[in-house]
């Protein structure tokens, strides 16, 4: 099977798709922090830290699409870190539930939704490829 038939290309597109919406909520958290902060109430410099962060992530991810070595490597602790994401804002939503807006509560969710989907389709994919190379 060629480098461009459907299954080859899941994992790039999974890990795209993970790029894209790490860099825009990032970008988000930056530049609306002051949006954001009456509905998830965190102080200024840590919506602009979170928001870095996923930026650098999305970064991580981009090359990751670019070079399948560095994609081979570190999809695990991709996986793995978005679940941590996942995992630890629902703790903290359970946590803090009563100083979030109703707003505040959907956007955590979706986050949160949107996050648990890309790792799965992300965690779909390494595993056909790897099911695949034991395979051959």
């Amino acid at each position: 099977m060629s480098d461009t038939s459907p299954n080859t290309r899941r994992l790039p597109q999974a890990i795209a798709a993970n790029a894209l919406f790490s860099f825009t909520s990032g970008t988000v958290f930056m530049l609306a922090r002051d949006v954001l902060i009456p509905h998830i109430p965190l102080p200024p410099l840590l919506w602009t830290l979170l928001g870095a962060c996923l930026i650098a992530f999305s970064v991580q991810l981009a090359f990751m699409v670019k070079n399948r070595a560095w994609a081979e490597k570190l999809i695990v602790p991709v996986i793995l870190s978005d679940i941590a994401w996942v995992v630890l804002t629902s703790i903290a939503l359970v946590c803090y539930q009563s100083q979030l807006s109703g707003p505040g509560i959907a956007l955590i969710v979706g986050v949160n939704l949107v996050v648990a989907t890309l790792a799965w389709f992300q965690a779909q994919a390494y595993l056909k490829k790897r099911t695949k190379i034991k395979v051959a």
